[in-house]
């Protein structure tokens, strides 16, 4: 089995809904509400999987997923402690954005690098983080397993 892992630096932005519009002969899916940040953020990740060496595969992927969201000041102690994090701060991020839609943007990201179709992905672990730190960088850790 082959495993490769890299992490994406940047803000995870997530792929926006779809909906199917359908008339007598055929059935259309247009993506509704893609943020600005989605296409510049997919790019950042295949971008960071290919200076990985990320081989594109042939069979099942496995992926693992864990993006990292900046924490809000108030996560935070004050004066000599303002970097560190207060014991009551949580360390899941449980707000939007949508985790399932954060997965799809990245799923996309690799197609074509890590596997030819994301039908490929037949097992996602995914989660949400916030940074341990203010000087730990927003992004997605990424494991690929073929």
């Amino acid at each position: 089995m082959e495993r490769v892992s890299f992490f994406a630096e940047g803000g995870p932005a997530p792929k926006g809904s779809t909906k199917s519009f359908r008339n007598a002969r055929t059935v259309a899916m247009v993506t509704m509400g893609d943020c600005a940040r989605t296409k510049p953020w997919q790019k950042v990740v295949a971008t960071f999987a290919m200076q990985a060496a990320v081989q594109k595969a042939s069979g099942p992927v496995r992926l693992e997923l864990d993006f990292f969201f900046s924490r809000p000041r108030y996560h935070y102690g004050r004066g000599k402690n303002e970097e560190t994090v207060k014991e009551r701060a949580p360390v899941y991020h449980g707000s939007k954005p949508d985790l399932d839609k954060l997965i799809r943007s990245v799923l996309d990201a690799l197609t074509g690098i890590a596997y030819a179709d994301d039908s490929q992905v037949v097992e996602v672990r995914a989660g949400k983080r916030y940074c341990a730190s203010p000087s730990q960088p927003e992004g997605v850790a990424v494991v690929i397993v073929c």
